[in-house]
């Protein structure tokens, strides 16, 4: 016996001594460090012990002397490497010598005890501390390797070998101590305390343990599907995914519904969430979606302001993707404001280029098309709320225009509609006197060589306009051609072939382009009853609204015309389809697509409504409103703050006095290079301006040009820069910008830069309130406030926890030691712990 003890005694004075000259060398590198001068004055104690001598029933106290002394130690070393940020080189052997000392206090304690157990020398918090050292080492290290993906794509073995590791360290921390069972004996006031125990959570660092493991899981779940060629065997390798889930769905389901060591009971907590929830958000997400589609977008956009997790649900590109394909078939009209990308509808959600390893955790890396913006912007249904509002002087201007007489607007209707359909457009038209009565007193017109002086009619009992019918031939031919169902060879233009091409080239002949140079605008009667169309038509519509015979500023009025309202017409081209087929987005000129049936001339007062809007100025907004259809229907079922709202946001910027960007939301698509662009040319337009200047300018090139303003203010060292539309209010955007920062100012009591950095996410959720889709919600700051700070309630509620990361770390390095302070904080601890994106 005493030879066992002076050999144990021998061989633990000579592991203490070489702890101490490791810790002798690293002070000298920074002599008032708390770790390394704790580290010291344990080795001089352990010292003079061996040099007065001791008794061999001290064992346990030695080793765990021994074993703070190498924790105080490695834990400098760690800090170091965290502060390096794991140099590539070095990194893999130096993590491997740490992860051998701490290794080294269990198994000396199994060498010099081999008759007890190892927790039982070392101590339960002891040993728990060695294992989630371990583990924690590795999960730093792998977080920062996974921002590294080049190093990943070449090394992806060894990176699924550290989190492996690291995950078997965790789970055995875990594992250290058995739950405590409520029906042992265990009497606790605090039930939400006896809940925690019971699923063996013991401390912070146990709630931490479970997000490293959950998130070093979701990494390996990543990666490991894509490393086929891995050499380990099967069934020496973890299932990742299992445990994680396992892992989460205990954090989740079983203590952050406590909320977090709330005082009430867990029945009562539990009655006071289900009360809280909502019936429709316990339905499976698919089932939520399925109803999502049967809203109408108002009801849509209500329900998204209802609260977070709504919000989230409403914005899914998916969904609105799906309404995009689903309706865009049925609407009646669209112009060339309100026009969708549709080639956006053809792209994937996901960049196919992108794969998994390359999306950046904590980035949105939602789709970059904001389909719920094409959607609102071409809808009939809630298009109004697009349109820009008439600036106050322009009603005064309207008025005095009014009291001046003008000649009637012309107009030049022309296109294969009027020659082809079963029910001729034209004779309905000048037969129609209870819809659109003609004038037999119109101002004379002067009579055109070969079209004549035109047709006079009165719109809404009030406005005179003058229609010049062109048809393409004469009307026998027309007839025949209808008839047999074939196109004619259309007189009103002259063809010519360019040398190398087969491409014709349309030119109007002359009495024609007399016509295009007398007129206002034009109508074009589209055949909306066969699907393909002429191959010749976008040609003949660009060659008559050519700049050589007037103003791009003229509208065309696209009719997309049928024989009969009822029954439908089978495969009719929508509205949408025919400005594609058209290539209507092409011309410089203003234009709209009406769907309209000759028989009963339905949709045709919509489509003259808009074409008139810029003859009548008293027309707009009220009949040209009225002509929007779905407009009456939208202003009914939406909320006042939507009925008021009309303002059109493009972007909303906000910089620093060096151009560096907190936050961008841009309403219209753009790519992520053209973004930044837009971002440095507006810094470059606004920082450069005088302080005694006004706060609004024109738009930069990038952004649209003198179609859209620049107006922002500048606080301390923030720009805020709103981009509208060049009829809006400068005041009432001024202003606007001003209730944003009141908002940002009380929500984080005296807003800086560090907060958009850091709240980012808070931010954007106090901007979304504001404004969705480029359209003005809410104005009123208290309304916002009281908004916010209900979702952040309701987040609290569903995570009480969410803040345990930084409390968790108070036991990194002490946990409830012997003769050690417990009073330690998230001060004490130096190790950097990043910030945890949640497991899915």
């Amino acid at each position: 016996m005493a030879d066992d003890y002076r050999r144990q005694g021998f061989e633990l004075e000579r592991r203490i001594f070489d702890l101490d000259v490791k810790c002798s060398s690293l002070k000298a590198e920074k002599p008032d460090d708390d770790y390394l001068q704790n580290a010291a004055s344990i080795i001089e104690k352990l010292h003079s012990y061996f040099r007065h001598g001791g008794e061999s029933s001290t064992l346990s106290k030695l080793l765990q002397d021994y074993t703070q002394v190498i924790l105080d130690i490695t834990f400098f070393e760690e800090n170091r490497l965290v502060d390096l940020e794991f140099p590539e080189e070095c990194s893999p052997a130096k993590i491997q010598q740490l992860l051998q000392d701490l290794t080294e206090p269990e198994v000396l304690a199994g060498r010099l005890a081999p008759g007890q157990e190892v927790q039982s020398v070392l101590g339960l918090e002891l040993l728990e501390c060695l294992y989630w050292r371990r583990g924690a080492l590795l999960y730093m290290y792998c977080h920062t390797l996974h921002q590294r993906k080049q190093w990943i794509k070449k090394n992806k073995e060894t990176f699924l070998k550290c989190i492996q590791e690291g995950v078997r360290y965790l789970m055995r921390m875990l594992q250290v101590r058995n739950s405590v069972k409520l029906s042992d004996g265990v009497v606790l006031h605090d039930t939400a305390t006896a809940n925690f125990l019971s699923e063996g959570v013991f401390s912070d660092t146990h709630l931490l343990t479970m997000m490293y493991i959950g998130e070093m899981c979701f990494w390996a779940v990543k990666y490991e599907d894509c490393s086929a060629d891995s050499t380990e065997r099967k069934e020496d390798r973890l299932q990742f995914r299992d445990i994680g889930t396992q892992i989460l769905h205990k954090y989740n389901l079983r203590l952050l519904r406590q909320r977090y060591f709330s005082s009430g009971s867990v029945s009562e907590t539990e009655e006071q969430h289900d009360a809280l929830s909502g019936f429709l958000e316990r339905l499976p997400v698919d089932l939520q979606f399925l109803i999502l589609t049967y809203l109408s977008p108002a009801d849509l956009c209500l329900l998204g302001g209802t609260c977070h997790y709504w919000r989230g649900m409403v914005r899914d590109p998916l969904l609105w993707r799906f309404l995009l394909l689903r309706d865009i078939p049925f609407w009646k009209s669209i112009d060339h404001l309100s026009m969708p990308q549709l080639e956006l509808l053809d792209a994937p959600l996901v960049d196919s280029e992108e794969s998994l390893e390359d999306r950046v955790e904590g980035v949105d890396n939602d789709s970059k098309v904001d389909y719920m913006s094409e959607y609102l912007r071409g809808s009939p249904s809630c298009r109004q709320q697009w349109l820009p509002t008439s600036a106050p002087y322009k009603v005064v201007t309207s008025f005095f225009q009014s009291l001046v007489a003008s000649a009637e607007p012309r107009y030049a209707m022309f296109g294969p509609g009027m020659e082809q359909l079963e029910v001729s457009f034209v004779t309905k038209l000048m037969n129609s006197p209870d819809l659109l009565p003609v004038s037999v007193s119109g101002t004379s017109h002067r009579k055109m060589h070969g079209i004549g002086s035109g047709i006079t009619y009165l719109f809404d009992n009030q406005h005179k306009f003058n229609i010049l019918t062109l048809y393409s031939t004469n009307r026998a031919e027309r007839e025949r051609a209808r008839m047999q169902q074939q196109n004619v060879d259309n007189k009103l233009f002259t063809v010519e072939l360019n040398a190398g091409s087969e491409v014709p080239t349309f030119s109007p002949t002359p009495h024609v382009q007399q016509v295009c140079q007398a007129v206002d605008g034009f109508i074009y009667v589209a055949n909306a009853e066969r699907a393909d169309g002429s191959e010749n038509e976008p040609a003949q519509v660009r060659a008559l609204l050519s700049s050589a015979w007037g103003s791009t500023s003229r509208p065309l009025l696209v009719l997309s015309c049928v024989s009969r309202e009822e029954p439908p017409t089978p495969h009719r081209v929508p509205c949408i389809h025919m400005a594609k087929r058209l290539e209507l987005a092409a011309l410089e000129n203003p234009w709209m697509v009406q769907d309209v049936a000759a028989d009963s001339l339905s949709g045709l007062l919509d489509g003259l409504s808009w074409i008139l809007s810029p003859a009548f100025a008293r027309i707009w907004p009220d009949s040209c409103s009225a002509g929007t259809p779905g407009s009456a229907d939208w202003s009914v079922s939406a909320p006042e703050s939507l009925r008021s709202a009309s303002i059109m946001i493009k972007a909303i910027l906000i910089f620093n006095n060096h151009g560096k960007p907190r936050l961008s939301k841009f309403y219209e698509h753009y790519s992520e290079d053209t973004e930044q662009q837009i971002i440095r040319e507006t810094f470059h337009l606004v920082s450069k301006r005088d302080e005694n200047v006004c706060n609004f300018l024109e738009g930069g090139m990038l952004i649209g040009g003198s179609d859209y303003k620049l107006i922002y203010r500048h606080y301390a060292t923030l720009y805020f820069v709103f981009c509208v539309d060049s009829s809006e209010s400068e005041l009432g955007i001024l202003d606007l910008i001003q209730v944003f920062v009141e908002t940002l100012d009380k929500c984080f009591e005296n807003v800086c830069e560090l907060d958009l950095i850091f709240h980012v996410d808070k931010v954007h959720n106090i901007l979304a309130e504001m404004v969705m889709g480029g359209m003005v919600l809410e104005t009123n700051m208290n309304e916002i406030i009281t908004q916010v700070d209900a979702q952040n309630k309701m987040e609290k509620s569903e995570a009480g926890i969410a803040g345990a990361p930084a409390r968790a770390v108070s036991a990194v390095k002490n946990m409830n030691l012997p003769e050690m302070p417990r009073n330690i904080n998230i001060g004490d601890i130096s190790i950097k712990v990043p910030n945890l994106p949640s497991f899915k």
